[in-house]
């Protein structure tokens, strides 16, 4: 009898210590870096002068494509980026007219800041963008 006390005992034991099964996880290692994936909309500036624009960038294909309110200020067209935990570097693939100054292309490298869902990328001659992801 004692044997029989002991065995359904080690069988409730058995089935009462069951794990409950967790979900199915992806874990996604970007390497520390923040994922800016998405539509960013803000303001460009340069001295006094300012314009709403607006930035998609696609993290599958590491491309961005942007527009501005202003014709050419800046002239944000489309091409591919990097960037790391301080910077972002633009390679504008468009083919852009002479009559505009072309350092207002969305290109070669800027510092960027990354905080909750703003965006804001500066360059050494002073222009900032400041985005907020839509």
């Amino acid at each position: 009898m004692k044997s029989i006390l002991c065995l359904i005992s080690f069988v409730f034991l058995l089935t009462g210590c069951e794990k409950e099964s967790e979900p199915d996880r992806q874990i996604i290692d970007f390497g520390g870096l923040p994922v800016i994936e998405g539509v960013y909309s803000g303001t460009f500036e340069r001295g006094d002068s300012t314009t709403n624009v607006t930035v998609e960038f696609d993290e599958s294909t590491n491309t961005f494509s942007g527009t501005s309110d202003t014709d050419y200020f800046p002239a944000i067209g489309s091409g591919t980026y990097s960037y790391g935990e301080v910077e972002i570097t633009f390679e504008d693939e468009n083919v852009w007219p002479a009559n505009f100054d072309w350092t207002l292309i969305l290109s070669r490298e800027w510092d960027m800041e990354f905080t909750d869902d703003t965006l804001i990328f500066a360059n050494s001659i002073g222009d900032k963008y400041t985005l907020i992801k839509e």
